[in-house]
């Protein structure tokens, strides 16, 4: 499903770079079409069926909206500043390319492109990092990563270097929401994934609203450079969050509940 995201996101920068680079399209086409195909998605969802392990399943399944709860903190904390840092990047990172670089279309057009092509190449290779190595190691490193990209971003002011940090952040981007999905699925039983996955996205949603704010006015006073170091302080507040995960050991109460009645299940059934 990734793939065919990554594919559609791959075609539509195709149409924009072609169409900018040609004057086939204007702002005003550009959002119609998009706009037009969101539509076409909306209507779609409506005769999605609701299915259960790939089944048609006619009842839909209740569960709470969300999920908050102490077993789950640390997946909360890193949904939180994850949230806040790629905010900082969404809100200001293109915006840098433009305002500051003088950068057009067609060159954006083709940083994406490079940045969405490499992900499709890569990704299955990455996304077996996590199930190789464990989620603490690699959140780690995809942490310093962030530093690495956001600091070069504030700090060194070249055209060439600030689009690879931003194609590295993009790179790496993917792979905090996959450890931080995985170390769910870990730790918590299954009924309260998807709520606690909600849970997640709405810290994300919070951050996304105060932090933009804040940051655009630190922008606007202090220069572009600060944000993207405070940024750069939420990566930094991360990497020791992810040293405190060990699934293992952080099962919540029901999950292991859930567990050690399978064990006497899976007993007799052997014997």
């Amino acid at each position: 499903l990734t793939a065919i995201g990554s594919a559609g996101a791959l075609l539509a920068m195709l149409l924009v770079f072609v169409g900018f680079q040609f004057a086939w399209l204007d702002f005003k086409a550009a959002f119609m079409l998009a706009g037009s195909g969101a539509l076409v998605a909306a209507i779609a969802i409506f005769g999605f069926p609701n299915l259960k392990d790939g089944r048609v399943d006619s009842d839909a399944a209740q569960r709470d909206p969300i999920v908050l709860t102490r077993d789950y903190r640390y997946y909360y904390l890193l949904n939180l500043l994850d949230g806040a840092r790629q905010q900082i990047l969404f809100s200001f990172g293109l915006w840098v390319l433009v305002h500051h670089f003088g950068l057009g279309v067609p060159v954006i057009s083709a940083v994406l492109i490079f940045t969405t092509t490499l992900s499709m190449l890569t990704g299955p290779r990455i996304g077996r990092l996590i199930d190789q190595h464990g989620e603490r190691p690699v959140l780690a490193w995809v942490n310093v990563g962030y530093i690495i990209s956001l600091t070069g971003y504030a700090l060194v002011d070249n055209v060439v270097v600030a689009c690879l940090c931003y194609i590295i952040y993009m790179f790496i981007a993917p792979l905090s929401n996959i450890g931080a999905a995985t170390y769910l699925r870990k730790i918590a039983v299954p009924a309260e994934i998807a709520p606690s996955l909600a849970m997640g996205l709405t810290m994300q949603h919070m951050a996304a609203v105060v932090v933009p704010l804040a940051t655009g006015y630190v922008l606007n006073f202090w220069g572009y450079e600060i944000p993207f170091l405070i940024a750069a302080g939420f990566a930094s507040i991360t990497i020791l969050i992810t040293r405190r995960l060990d699934p293992e050991n952080q099962k919540s109460p029901r999950r292991l509940a859930v567990e050690a009645g399978r064990q006497p299940a899976a007993a007799t059934t052997g014997s």
